[in-house]
């Protein structure tokens, strides 16, 4: 399975320095990169099942936002606002783009969609697609002020059980998930402190701005967001929950009319907000960030990995991998110690093109030595994904190599 990077740079504000962690997923050279920042009280590990599902055309990059998971603090938590947020993705952005060519997409859920607005709407900004995930310019003060009570609860559980059934209770909104989704959901955004408590994974001087906010703060920072938005010149999708509370139909209709003319797609059964963990929801981010023509460009190339003069290693297809015959490295190793490396080597390579043994399509092994045939299956059996065992054929053989005992060809399906 693909796995990211966990980095993270330095930022300043008026208070001092501090660090914000960000997940790097897909080539580090790829010069086609996604940023994807979070909501309120949520952190980049949302993502996760987005990223690993655009990795492959994109480096998709998705930040803690300071004050959350695995970011520092601020020093002054009034400054806990969207004009820091935006400094900070400034550096991120310039920290990303040493890339040549670097072309920046955004998909922002709630809290990162106003930061992607705001960023959006400066002259000379990096943003060439904008997703605004269940957010608009329009805010509400006693909607703000009840955020903020509920962010600056000092809540804590004596169990993990006990804390995710909170956050399952207070993300209803999100709409229906499996238990597994819910307790990533939960996990993502929970930590466990040194005397056995479990808490929420944020500052609670997020709470400060919202406590502050007045009518006339919010309708001022209302007007200063519909100006922004009205300043956006990028392609724009819209996305909204059927059932948001957050983002109005009359306020999103208003948004396909005005500034940069969003395509406007409601997501059904759901609130505040989709989540994009389901194929349905990120269908639609992968239909207007990569395109038809590109996707099916996408599908069509082909992808080869480790490529040597006589032969690659990987080729991929169709979404369909290829492996060349894999042999083990130390030739004096028995049939179980060359069994296994080979093993070793169709699992990281299987990785490395977005796959692994559960999605084997085919398997066809040499063996030098019939005799080995009970051995090498020993260790097969040991390996292969109990539930996901593919068709497979074995044949006795006289490898190029008579030191070689067990030579595999696999082929697998992409994850």
């Amino acid at each position: 399975m693909v796995e990211p990077r966990i980095k993270s740079v330095q930022c300043i504000s008026p208070a001092g320095l501090h660090e914000m962690s960000y997940k790097e997923w897909g080539d580090e050279n790829n010069p086609k990169v996604l940023v994807c920042v979070h909501g309120v009280t949520r952190v980049s590990d949302d993502f996760d099942k987005l990223a690993r599902a655009l990795c492959g055309h994109y480096r998709v990059v998705c930040p803690d936002v300071v004050g959350r998971g695995r970011s520092g603090k601020l020093a002054n938590p009034e400054l806990y606002r969207v004009p820091q947020y935006v400094s900070d993705m400034v550096t991120l952005v310039a920290r990303v783009s040493a890339v040549p060519n670097t072309s920046i997409d955004w998909f922002g859920t709630s809290m990162g969609g106003l930061i992607g607005m705001a960023l959006a709407s400066l002259p000379h900004n990096p943003i060439r697609k904008l997703v605004l995930n269940d957010i608009g310019p329009c805010l509400d003060a006693a909607a703000l002020q009840r955020i903020g009570d509920y962010i600056g609860q000092e809540l804590s559980f004596p169990d993990f059980d006990k804390a995710a059934s909170f956050v399952r209770e207070v993300s209803l909104s999100f709409g229906e998930h499996s238990d597994d989704e819910w307790h990533k959901l939960a996990s993502d955004v929970l930590r466990e402190e040194e005397g056995g408590q479990w808490v929420r994974h944020y500052d609670m001087g997020l709470a400060q701005p919202f406590r502050s906010s007045t009518p006339e703060t919010v309708k001022a920072d209302e007007r200063m967001l519909w100006a922004a938005y009205d300043a956006i010149r990028c392609p724009t999708l819209l996305v909204r929950g059927e059932h948001s509370d957050l983002l109005s139909r009359e306020t999103a209709q208003e948004m396909t009319r005005r500034g940069p003319k969003a395509t406007l797609v409601e997501i059904p059964n759901v609130g505040h907000a989709p989540t994009f963990l389901h194929d349905d929801q990120i269908a639609i981010a992968k239909q207007f960030l990569i395109g038809p023509a590109d996707l099916l460009k996408e599908t069509m190339e082909i992808t080869r990995l480790h490529v040597g003069k006589r032969l690659s290693e990987v080729a991929v297809y169709n979404d369909t991998v290829y492996l060349a015959g894999q042999i083990a490295d130390d030739t004096s190793a028995d049939i179980v110690g060359q069994t296994r490396e080979v093993l070793a080597h169709v699992d990281r390579l299987l990785t490395e093109a977005g796959s692994d043994k559960t999605c084997i399509l085919m398997c066809q092994i040499y063996i030098s030595d019939m005799a080995n045939f009970p051995r090498m299956n020993e260790v097969w059996d040991e390996w292969v994904a109990q539930g996901h065992t593919p068709p497979r054929a074995t044949v006795e053989a006289k490898l190029a190599n008579p030191a070689c005992l067990v030579e595999i060809v696999v082929t697998a399906g992409k994850r």
